[in-house]
């Protein structure tokens, strides 16, 4: 899919994926990330169980490298992140994914439990505009966004 914005030609929008039970921290989440003013898909998804569903149909239909950035969060009901992470890292559904943690913890071993499934930030809500810009205006997010706007 080619599609044309401000000038410049899209192979691929950039597509974020916001994994959070709280729909406060989505609406804010999702309003701070609209304020970049590069095209993006935002999609909202307060259920992990369903966030992992949704991963596995798009790997069945070879679409799951069209994700490249994940927000989650770890403290939710039914499945928590970490549990979501697991799951994921077991059948390679993030094998290119820059996931990003939001919680609302403050407990120095979830933070080093996140490193261990390869969490490339661990943030702690609220997250704020600044902590999100200067987190991709940094060279790495930076250059994924360079890779989606050809």
């Amino acid at each position: 899919m080619v599609l044309k914005c401000s000038n410049r030609i899209m192979r691929e929008i950039f597509k974020i994926w916001l994994v959070d039970d709280d729909p406060v921290d989505l609406f804010i989440t999702r309003k701070m990330i609209a304020s970049w003013q590069i095209p993006v898909q935002i999609e909202a998804i307060s259920d992990p169980i369903e966030a992992l569903a949704s991963l596995g149909e798009a790997a069945a239909h070879g679409q799951a490298d069209l994700l490249q950035l994940l927000f989650l969060d770890i403290n939710m009901p039914g499945m928590n992140g970490f549990e979501l992470l697991e799951r994921c890292q077991a059948k390679n559904y993030l094998q290119h994914v820059t996931v990003i943690v939001l919680s609302s913890s403050h407990h120095p071993e979830d933070c080093k439990k996140a490193q261990h499934f390869g969490v490339q930030h661990f943030f702690q809500k609220p997250l704020t505009l600044d902590k999100l810009q200067g987190l991709l205006l940094s060279p790495p997010y930076l250059k994924l966004v360079h890779q989606s706007v050809q």
